[in-house]
């Protein structure tokens, strides 16, 4: 996991259900529907999904996440 997610208010010590909360409240802001007029708010919200996605891999595989 890479040092990303200390920005992205993921974290292996949260719970999965804080994690995926704070996901879903990243993805709202930056999604382009929300940020139709900006063109930059994509490269976070990629950003975002793969640290989650590499967060949620990390839990399945620690047991931490059925």
């Amino acid at each position: 996991m890479s040092e990303h997610h200390k920005f992205f208010y993921f974290s292996p010590y949260l719970s999965p259900e804080d994690n995926k909360r704070n996901y879903r409240e990243l993805a709202v802001r930056y999604h382009p529907d929300k940020n139709q007029n900006n063109k930059l708010a994509e490269e976070p919200l990629k950003a975002i999904s793969n640290e989650y996605n590499k967060l949620v891999k990390f839990q399945k595989e620690n047991g931490i996440l059925s």
